[in-house]
């Protein structure tokens, strides 16, 4: 508490010396403020006033520019063009009169005004500066006898249009008593003053309220007892000056006549005022801020810090440990009694929260080992059971189990009803448990089982069995009846291994091949699992690799035509350029990843590419076909991309046939078909593959769009001979029947051809006539007749 009273007497003193301080940094930079500003203003208001003269002068110019190019037309009398500058003169009251001279001597004057005769008008100052300078001026000024007023003159040289010969000088007198109002109304400096000035100095308005012009010319140096020198440029000047012993700021620009010049000058007195004003200002909400701050002091010191030094001395009495039931003496017509009161409240609640921390401890500890879904212990619970058995040389086995097609219910029925889901399972599982059986969620729909105290074979499968019942029952939930099937991978300890997560992620790496096998709900780890993943992760890697760098290929597989005997189509087949690894191995490998959309991309890119160079060669290929993975209806795009690939290379959509399987109609016939569809819409040939491998291919054929069914090479095997050759003969009926064409694939023995020539198929591929070829290897066989050549 004395700290606090310290600091803020030390506070007291500094924040006098910094308010002492700022006073002082305020001084000067009000004072430049004020400075800048009153210059700023005095520069706009000059500008600003310098815009009315300079419109006032360009109407007054624009009154001769009219005149001279009435003259310069070179066609009207010079009663009409007395008429004429009389009408002028009349309708505009600043001008005294307009009139035109000739090289002759000759004069219109609009007044009527006739010269004497030894007036000689070409030496007039007017007419000699408007011919020496060949464009409109302005005059100094001068007092008109007549009037007794000050005028200037305006003039402009005057060519006729017809011949562009030199007509003579337009010119017109000005009154500019006109200006001087403008002064008067717009005073920039009240102890200052503003003029209008010519090139002799002479002074043509003033602010001044007294200033007269009638009468008589005043000089600047005249007027003010001083000389000052005006730079004849173009550009704005500001400088300080004194005049009558009056420091300040003379600014000074040109008009739009050029040789005047609109000048200003503000006294610095005129600046103090205004800054003397402010400076008063400020001292007196400097000394009330003080007084305030004192009061501030005391107030504080009273009402704050006596208050919170007896509050102080209360709260050092807490002690929550030894003297739990201590509560702060209240007394209301203290100050802070309100925290008093909030305290011994604290001191209540705390008390209660000490009690349910407990409680709530106890809690978290059960939800850092369990799921809070399922009731289940967690992974972590798992993995902390299964260390203990390995650190204790123990032998057992982990099964981790995985819902098939989980995703579907939730999908389907909503992620609400899959918890319902997860929770029944669950329960039933736990019923499982006894001293040797230890159950945990994994995670999502997967759920880790521990064996302990025994790896014999026997004994596991009795707890697969256990399970295996579990689900052999259906699941009945809100009245739906459910089947879940399931697939379950077992890691033996430590005969498969002695590292925890390493017998996770054998069980894991089980279970997959068991969902893949689709054969059985369940498998043994084996060593050659773990091969077959890294095979399957290498060809991942260079299926990637491969994209990026350009390293697949296209070998192209002729089919037959076996009326001409020559070859129709190539089949485009998918090969590695710098592994020796079937497609039979890397295709899987590219469904399952995905990588399979960019290869089918890549695929259609290229062979309509070389279809393109085929054409251009001179080699008029008729068509070019390419396989279609099911995996490919993910790439949504895939049919325009065609397109686009079709138009780029300029061929028509009939040139590419789309080879599908039926395994595209197994998983999402609706979309499959649609996609089908829109295939066939582009105007590209559909080829049925693999036709007869499958157990409902003879259905496709009444509602899916296909141009073409390929026979798989089991079809060959089984029925193309003697024996068989009715069943043969029907199927190729039957497809013809469907006004489809019919290739037969995988066609390698000479008797087999014989026998499909026949009985009518339309075309054969096969080793019997050609293998995969290279692009140059096509060139090579192009003309070639394999009817021919079969019969040698």
């Amino acid at each position: 508490m004395q700290k606090y009273i310290k600091r803020l007497y030390i506070w007291f003193i500094v924040v006098i010396v910094f308010m002492a301080f700022m006073l002082s940094v305020q001084h000067i930079y009000i004072y430049k403020i004020i400075t800048d500003n009153i210059k700023d203003m005095t520069d706009l208001s000059v500008d600003l006033l310098n815009k009315d003269i300079n419109n006032w002068l360009s109407k007054k110019s624009q009154v001769i520019k009219d005149s001279r190019d009435f003259v310069s037309l070179d066609k009207f009398t010079d009663k009409e063009t007395f008429e004429y500058f009389n009408f002028l003169i009349q309708k505009n009251n600043d001008f005294n009169t307009i009139y035109f001279g000739t090289p002759a001597g000759e004069m219109i004057n609009g007044d009527g005004w006739i010269p004497p005769e030894d007036y000689d008008l070409t030496e007039r100052p007017w007419y000699k500066k408007a011919v020496k300078k060949n464009k409109l001026i302005v005059t100094e000024s001068l007092i008109d006898a007549s009037t007794g007023k000050m005028i200037v003159t305006i003039a402009s040289p005057v060519y006729s249009d017809k011949s562009g010969e030199f007509l003579g000088v337009v010119a017109g007198d000005v009154f500019i008593q006109k200006i001087n109002t403008f002064f008067q109304n717009n005073q920039i400096s009240k102890k200052g003053f503003t003029m209008l000035v010519d090139s002799n100095n002479s002074i043509l308005a003033n602010s001044k309220k007294n200033f007269n012009q009638e009468n008589n010319l005043i000089k600047v140096n005249q007027k003010y007892n001083q000389k000052l020198n005006f730079i004849k440029n173009k550009d704005k000047k500001t400088k300080s000056v004194v005049i009558n012993s009056k420091k300040g700021l003379l600014s000074y620009e040109p008009t739009q006549a050029n040789d005047w010049y609109l000048v200003n000058f503000t006294p610095k007195s005129e600046y103090n005022e205004i800054f003397n004003k402010l400076l008063e200002s400020t001292l007196l909400s400097f000394a009330f801020s003080l007084i305030i701050f004192i009061i501030f002091l005391f107030l504080q010191k009273k009402y704050v810090i006596n208050p919170l030094k007896t509050f102080n001395n209360n709260i050092r009495k807490i002690d929550v440990e030894k003297n739990p039931d201590y509560r702060i003496p209240l007394d209301n017509n203290r100050d802070f009694s309100f925290l008093n009161k909030s305290i011994n409240n604290l001191l209540n609640k705390i008390e209660d929260y000490v009690n349910e921390l407990e409680d709530k401890n106890k809690y978290i500890k059960y939800l850092a080992n369990h799921d809070p879904l399922t009731d289940l212990p967690n992974r972590r619970s798992f993995m902390n059971k299964l260390s203990k058995e390995l650190e204790g040389g123990k032998k057992g086995a982990v099964m981790l189990l995985d819902l098939d097609n989980f995703k579907d219910i939730n999908d389907t029925l909503g992620h609400t009803y899959g918890d319902m889901v997860l929770k029944e399972i669950a329960k039933n599982m736990k019923k499982m448990t006894d001293e040797n059986v230890f159950v945990s969620r994994f995670g999502g729909d997967e759920f880790l089982v521990l064996i302990k105290n025994t790896n014999d074979i026997e004994n596991i499968n009795y707890y697969i069995d256990k399970v295996s019942n579990i689900f052999n029952t259906p699941f009945t939930i809100k009245n739906n009846t459910l089947y879940i099937n399931f697939s379950m991978g077992i890691s033996i300890y430590p005969y498969d291994s002695k590292d925890i997560n390493q017998l996770v992620t054998n069980a894991d790496t089980a279970m997959y091949r068991a969902k893949k096998t689709q054969k059985k709900e369940y498998k043994f780890f084996d060593k050659g699992m773990i091969k077959k993943l890294k095979q399957k992760n290498k060809i991942k890697d260079i299926l990637r690799k491969a994209l990026k760098n350009d390293g697949f290929k296209l070998k192209y597989q002729p089919q037959v035509d076996l009326k001409t005997g020559h070859a129709c189509c190539y089949e485009a087949l998918l090969r590695l350029e710098n592994y020796d690894i079937s497609p039979g191995e890397f295709i899987p490998v590219a469904e399952e990843t995905g990588l399979i959309i960019d290869i089918g991309r890549w695929v259609v890119k290229k062979a309509l590419k070389q279809l393109a160079d085929f054409r251009i060669e001179g080699y008029q290929i008729e068509t070019v076909a390419i396989n279609f993975s099911a995996k490919q209806l993910n790439d949504d795009d895939f049919i325009d991309f065609i397109i686009a690939e079709l138009n780029k290379n300029n061929i028509k959509p009939e040139s590419l046939e789309i080879e599908i399987t039926e395994g595209i109609l197994l998983e999402r016939k609706e979309k499959s078909i649609s996609f089908l569809n829109e295939l066939e819409k582009s105007g590209v040939n559909i080829a049925l593959d693999d036709f007869g491998t499958g157990y409902s291919s003879l259905s496709y054929l009444t509602f899916i769009p296909v141009d073409k069914i390929k026979l798989d090479k089991s079809l060959m095997d089984t029925f193309v001979s003697k024996e068989n050759i009715s069943t043969i003969e029907n199927l190729i009926g039957l497809v013809h029947s469907f006004n489809l064409e019919i290739i037969a694939e995988g066609v390698e023995e000479i008797n087999k051809f014989e026998i499909l020539k026949d009985k009518s198929c339309d075309y054969i591929q096969g080793y019997l006539f050609s293998k995969p070829l290279e692009v140059k290897e096509i060139k090579d066989i192009y003309n070639k007749d394999f009817l021919k050549d079969i019969g040698k």
